[in-house]
């Protein structure tokens, strides 16, 4: 039965993401949202909101019920989902919504992760400090998932590398509920990815983006939460790549003395791109290029997760590996532009 279901969910989404295209007043006729000329073309940004739609519609049908995370995500989507429209939403507001979100989701979560630090854990495993911490961590990685979206199937790949790692954790502990959710993600990605990837035909946009960010990350607590046997450093491992962009845009901004939450085209995938562009002049090629060429970092989970859920030592050396990767590359395409 849930196969057939799946088979279901997949050709809704075709369709929808089919008909998104070819609605001439949804497509994007502002100027592109980045501060690099990516894109061409006028294209709609609302291949998040299919993803939405199709997953709480699932949601509806399935539990006949729509949970505290439905309207969580209400309150965090809205502005999204304006500024996918081209109405301007100042940044501030769009992160207090996340914000209060996350801290909604927490609170109401049965339990939260322990943190293993020995004496420390007087400290770390305070309840005020768990919910502070995984608050900010919510939304450290919705605000990531984010970043990552400047070219075609980048963060969509490497949401699906993330929920793929749900779907195994799922099948680890034997639990269903989470098969069956991170499966339904899956495959609404894939049916976005078709479309989306190389040739750019729909956006995730901020509603999608927001969206995968706060499933996964919600995930992932309560799945930690639930089974203190799994290393919780497996749980950065998963989530890396966008921690590191989120983390090293961050810390740019502030040592430039800018806002944190500027968005500008010092990421490293609009550095790959741009050098990418050099050697081929065609942005589309380019654009279609960056993906594949960042796939150290957003494949990681899928690669060494299996490996890291019972072992700290190897999570926290793939950790380590992945920043010092990141970092050199990082230096070395900012050198190189230079």
């Amino acid at each position: 039965m849930e196969y057939k279901i799946l088979t279901i969910i997949f050709l809704f989404s075709i369709t929808l993401n089919y008909l998104f295209i070819k609605i001439d007043f949804l497509k994007d006729n502002g100027p592109n949202k980045q501060t690099q000329d990516i894109h061409l073309g006028n294209t709609p940004r609302l291949g998040g909101l299919i993803i939405v739609i199709l997953f709480f519609g699932y949601q509806v049908l399935s539990l006949n019920s729509l949970s505290i995370l439905f309207w969580c995500s209400f309150l965090i989507l809205i502005p999204a989902f304006l500024e996918d429209l081209r109405i301007s939403i100042n940044p501030l507001i769009r992160l207090t919504a996340i914000i209060i979100s996350c801290f909604i989701l927490i609170i109401n979560l049965p339990a939260l992760p322990q943190f293993n630090f020995g004496f420390l854990n007087i400290l770390f495993n305070n309840n005020i400090f768990q919910i502070i911490f995984f608050t900010l961590a919510m939304t450290t990685i919705i605000n990531g998932q984010n970043i990552i979206d400047g070219t075609n199937g980048l963060s969509s790949m490497a949401a699906l590398s993330i929920f793929g790692s749900i779907f195994f954790l799922g099948i680890y502990l034997n639990d269903f509920y989470v098969i069956k959710i991170s499966s339904v993600i899956i495959i609404l990605i894939i049916g976005f990815l078709l479309f989306n990837y190389p040739f750019g035909k729909i956006f995730l946009g901020d509603t999608g983006c927001y969206f995968l960010g706060l499933i996964s990350s919600y995930l992932i607590i309560d799945i930690f939460a639930q089974n203190r046997e799994l290393s919780s450093w497996s749980a950065v491992v998963i989530f890396i790549y966008p921690l590191l962009e989120v983390s090293t845009s961050y810390f740019r901004r502030i040592l430039k003395r800018k806002s944190p939450f500027s968005p500008d085209n010092m990421h490293l995938h609009s550095k790959i791109y741009s050098l990418i562009f050099i050697k081929v002049e065609h942005k589309q090629i380019a654009n279609a290029l960056v993906a594949p060429f960042l796939f150290m970092f957003w494949l990681i989970p899928q690669l060494v997760v299996p490996l890291t859920l019972s072992n700290h030592r190897i999570a926290l050396l793939v950790i380590l590996l992945t920043s010092i990767l990141y970092l050199i590359i990082y230096f070395l395409t900012y050198k190189y532009q230079k």
